[in-house]
C-alpha cells in the first residue's frame, strides 16, 4: 500500500496506468501507450515489451481494446482513488451518484454513501444489522487490504449482486441465479474453494519458473565473468603487442595498429555474440520474474474470481516460459598475443581461437592408482566446434594442481604427437584421497577439481627362482639381480 502509486506507473509514458491492458508476457502499460509504442517498433507482426524485451504479436485486428484488461490493475486505481480523495469528497456516492466531504462505505453493501443515504442505510438498521461502515477519511490499511480482495458482483440484470459459485464446465464465476437459469444441471462449487484448489496448482508452477530464475541468473554471472576475463586478457594482449612493438617503434607502427585492430576486432565480435546471448538470457529472466510476481500478487491480493479468471493465462504462460530454450554459455574470453623475433620486424602473432574449456574432457580417471606407481590420465583440449585443439603454445596454458601436493611427485605434461591430447603423469607417493584440478588459461575444466583414491602398491607373484646353491653355502641379503630376458638367465 505504501508503493500504490509506484505499481500503477505505465513505464512507457511514466504517469499514472491509464485503462491498463497486459500483454502475454505478464506486464501492464496504458492502452493506448502500449499500441503507440507497437505501432511504431513492430516487425513482421511482433513488437517488443517494453520491460523485458519479449516478442509479443500484435493483437487479431490491430484491436488493442481487445487485449485483456488488468483487473488486478483496476482495483489498485480504485483504490489509489480512495486514498488520493483526503476525505472522499472525490468520490461519487453508490445509491445517489451525488459527492460529499463526508462518505462513508459499508464493506457489506460494497457501497460508498454520502450522508443522505447513509441515514437510509442506517433507518433501515434490522436490514443492515451487523454491516461494517467507515468513513473514508478514516481508513485504516486493513481496509484498503479489505477493498483490494472484494469480490466482484454479477453483471447480468435481475441477478444477485455477489458472485460466490464457480461452474467447473463453463469454467466461470457465477452467482446463484446464473446456476438457476444458464447453469443447469452443471456442478458447481463455491469460488472460495475453487481458487484456493488452484492457488496451490499456480504458485507450484511459479516455483518450477523460479528454478528456472536461478539457472538464468548463473548463465548471466558466467557472461559478465566472461566479459570480465575477456577484457583482462584483450589489456594483457595489448600490452604485449606494445612492448613489443616499442623495441622497433620507427618501423613497424603500423604493424602495430593493424595488430590491435586485429584484437579490438576479435573483441568486438566476441562481445556482440555475448551481450547478444546475455541479453536474451535477461529478457527470459525478466519475463520468468514477471509471471512469478504477477502471480504472487494475484494469489495475495486479488479476489477468488480475478485468479479463476487468469488461471488459464498463467498456466498457458508458464508453460511457455518452460518451452523456451535456456540460453547457454558457450564464448570463450581466450586471446593472447605471442611476441615473435625482431627479425623480420614482424611483431608476432595473435591467436584468437583459443580452447573452449567447457568442451574439453579428462580420460583414463577411474584407473586403480597405487602408491610409488606412475598414474597417466588423458586431457582431451578442444576448440568450440569440438575438435580437437592444436594450438602451439597449449602445453603453457595447462595447470595441473594436486593437494596434498607434497604427496605427489614426478608431474609431467606431454603432448601425445599422433592424436593432439595431453599426457598428464604423475607419482603418488603414499596411500589416501588426492584431489586434482586441471586448468587451461586459468579455468578449471568442468569436471574439476576431481577426487581419486590410490592404494597400497601392490606386489605380485609372477614366478620363484630356485638358486642351487651348495649345502655349506647360504644367502645373505641379496643387493639384486639382472635378467637377461633374450635368453632367460640370471647374471
Amino acid at each position: 500500500m505504501r508503493n500504490l502509486k509506484k505499481q500503477l506507473e505505465c513505464s512507457i509514458c511514466l504517469n499514472t496506468c491509464n485503462d491498463p491492458k497486459t500483454i502475454s508476457c505478464l506486464h501492464t502499460f496504458c492502452c493506448q501507450c502500449l499500441e503507440n509504442h507497437a505501432r511504431a517498433s513492430h516487425r513482421q507482426g511482433k513488437f517488443r515489451c517494453p520491460e523485458c524485451q519479449a516478442q509479443i504479436a500484435l493483437p487479431e485486428g490491430n484491436r488493442f481494446d481487445s487485449l485483456p484488461t488488468s483487473f488486478f490493475h483496476n482495483t489498485l486505481l480504485s483504490l489509489l482513488a480512495v486514498r488520493q480523495s483526503g476525505d472522499g469528497s472525490s468520490i461519487s456516492c453508490g445509491n445517489c451518484k451525488k459527492r460529499s466531504s463526508d462518505v462513508h462505505h459499508c464493506f457489506d453493501c460494497a457501497r460508498f454513501m454520502c450522508p443522505d443515504c447513509l441515514n437510509a442505510h442506517e433507518v433501515m438498521r434490522d436490514a443492515f444489522e451487523g454491516h461494517k461502515v467507515v468513513p473514508v477519511k478514516e481508513f485504516q490499511t486493513e481496509d484498503y487490504e479489505t477493498l483490494l480482495k472484494r469480490k466482484p458482483f454479477c453483471s447480468e440484470q435481475y441477478h444477485e449482486r455477489e458472485i460466490t459459485l464457480f461452474c467447473l464446465p463453463c469454467q466461470s464465476c457465477v452467482c446463484r441465479a446464473c446456476i438457476v437459469t444458464d447453469h443447469g444441471e452443471h456442478k458447481v462449487i463455491l469460488l472460495d474453494k475453487a481458487a484456493d484448489n488452484e492457488k496451490g496448482n499456480i504458485m507450484a508452477e511459479a516455483a518450477a519458473t523460479r528454478e528456472n530464475e536461478r539457472t538464468l541468473k548463473d548463465v548471466i554471472r558466467k557472461f559478465e565473468v566472461t566479459i570480465s576475463k575477456l577484457e583482462t586478457n584483450v589489456a594483457i594482449a595489448k600490452r604485449g603487442i606494445s612492448q613489443s612493438a616499442e623495441t622497433m617503434i620507427s618501423k613497424i607502427r603500423e604493424c602495430e595498429r593493424e595488430a590491435i585492430d586485429s584484437v579490438e576486432t576479435t573483441r568486438a565480435t566476441r562481445l556482440e555474440k555475448i551481450n547478444s546471448a546475455r541479453e536474451k538470457a535477461e529478457s527470459l529472466l525478466k519475463q520468468m520474474v514477471q509471471a512469478v510476481e504477477f502471480t504472487q500478487n494475484l494469489v495475495q491480493r486479488s479476489s477468488s474470481s480475478h485468479i479463476m479468471q487468469n488461471k488459464a493465462t498463467l498456466k498457458h504462460r508458464f508453460q511457455e516460459l518452460r518451452d523456451i530454450e535456456m540460453p547457454k554459455h558457450h564464448e570463450t574470453s581466450f586471446i593472447k598475443f605471442t611476441a615473435a623475433s625482431v627479425e623480420g620486424l614482424r611483431l608476432g602473432d595473435i591467436t584468437t581461437e583459443g580452447v573452449d574449456v567447457s568442451q574439453c574432457t579428462l580420460e583414463g580417471l577411474h584407473q586403480i592408482l597405487q602408491a610409488g606407481v606412475v598414474a597417466e590420465f588423458l586431457l582431451c583440449p578442444r576448440t568450440p566446434e569440438g575438435e580437437i585443439s592444436n594450438q602451439p603454445d597449449l602445453k603453457n596454458q595447462i595447470q595441473v594442481v594436486f593437494e596434498p601436493a607434497e604427496d605427489v611427485t614426478y608431474v609431467i605434461v606431454n603432448k601425445d604427437a599422433e592424436n593432439g591430447k595431453f599426457k598428464v603423469n604423475f607419482t603418488p607417493k603414499v596411500p589416501g584421497a588426492y584431489k586434482i584440478e586441471v586448468k587451461i588459461n586459468d579455468d578449471k575444466l568442468p569436471n574439476c577439481p576431481f577426487t581419486t583414491q590410490v592404494k597400497e602398491r601392490e606386489l605380485v607373484v609372477v614366478g620363484e627362482l630356485n638358486l642351487k646353491l651348495f649345502l655349506e653355502h647360504h644367502l645373505y641379503s641379496p643387493a639384486g639381480f639382472a635378467v637377461n630376458i633374450p635368453q632367460g638367465r640370471l647374471q
